[in-house]
């Protein structure tokens, strides 16, 4: 090697730090341009995407399943984003909220999703995600997803950026397993 030290990737941390994988994510992306930027657009390229008689939504109740596992996923992502802003955990070393959303942008990076209630125990709605799925389900809907996306042909595709696809999916990916470490 030329001795030059890349840092390291956010699926590097786990399993002993996933805290470090979390923040690693964000630090890469903020919660709009993962919700709003990206996962928007693959909702509607995964339920258009023709994908034969194997694809992964081909069925109905595969859609359905799909559209409920996706409204939870983002609430879940949304939840880890917060539960990173708190900063550490402990009462005494806990950051303010207002502080972390950052003064400059206060309309970006906003709650959508959470209750009041639960962006005081986002920790908790990782909790209530695995509860609902448990990891090894969970990683199938998240694959099944990612499949679907990756099949998908259409206008849709020309609005995310293609060579960002498997990144934010590795990262998304490193949000569930971190999540999970966290709360098992």
């Amino acid at each position: 090697m030329c001795g030059l030290e890349l840092p390291k990737e956010p699926i590097e941390y786990l399993p002993k730090e996933p805290l470090s994988a979390i923040e690693r994510v964000w630090k890469d992306v903020d919660l709009d341009y993962v919700l709003d930027d990206e996962l928007s657009i693959w909702l509607y390229m995964a339920i258009a995407s023709k994908t034969g008689n194997y694809g992964p939504y081909d069925d109905c109740d595969d859609r359905a399943t799909m559209a409920d596992f996706f409204y939870d996923f983002l609430l879940y992502v949304e939840a880890l984003y917060f539960y990173n802003q708190e900063g550490d955990p402990s009462p005494k070393k806990r950051k303010k909220r207002s502080n972390a959303l950052g003064p400059s942008w206060p309309e970006c990076n906003q709650p959508r999703r959470l209750s009041q209630e639960q962006l005081k125990d986002t920790l908790g709605v990782v909790q209530d995600f695995f509860k609902k799925y448990p990891i090894g389900q969970a990683r199938k809907e998240w694959s099944d997803f990612y499949e679907a996306v990756q099949l998908y042909e259409g206008r849709f595709k020309e609005l995310v950026f293609k060579t960002n696809i498997f990144r934010m999916y590795t990262s998304l990916s490193c949000l569930l397993e971190a999540g999970y470490l966290l709360t098992h």
